[in-house]
């Protein structure tokens, strides 16, 4: 099951992020929205959001090494394109360092980051906390 977690499990997220080297400095921004992927109590992995206009940030989609291959990734990303469409989001942005081909095959396409829109640009995760080197990726409904 995919839920929106509460303040109380930002650290089982954050602990899972830093195992992958991902950001985690913002995650108690307000405007970033955090959802896990649990079976049963067990917490298997994590995807954040940030919402603007009419696009929305991707960031921080991890699972648990232990299920790593089992498609969770998949089922998070997915519920992100739920989500977007359902918040009538026109695409749906990432940077990414290491995923690219995992996303690619979920339909995202690299993209020139001179070319996102300038809220996408001016973001903290496309500003500070990827490297230049990071692939942008986009997904237009």
């Amino acid at each position: 099951m995919i839920r929106k977690l509460s303040p109380d499990e930002l650290p089982l997220a954050k602990s899972l992020l830093e195992n992958y080297k991902l950001p985690t400095d913002d995650l108690s921004s307000h405007n970033v929205l955090l959802f896990g992927y649990f079976s049963t109590d067990e917490f298997l992995g994590c995807v954040g959001i940030e919402e603007y206009d009419d696009a929305l940030l991707l960031r921080s989609l991890a699972v648990t090494k232990s299920k790593g291959t089992c498609g969770i990734g998949t089922m998070l990303a997915e519920y992100v394109g739920r989500y977007a469409f359902k918040h009538g989001k026109k695409t749906i942005y990432l940077l990414t360092d290491s995923a690219d081909g995992f996303f690619s095959r979920l339909g995202f396409k690299a993209c020139d980051r001179a070319l996102a829109p300038s809220t996408i640009q001016q973001t903290r995760q496309c500003r500070e906390l990827c490297a230049e080197s990071a692939v942008l990726m986009s997904y237009e409904f």
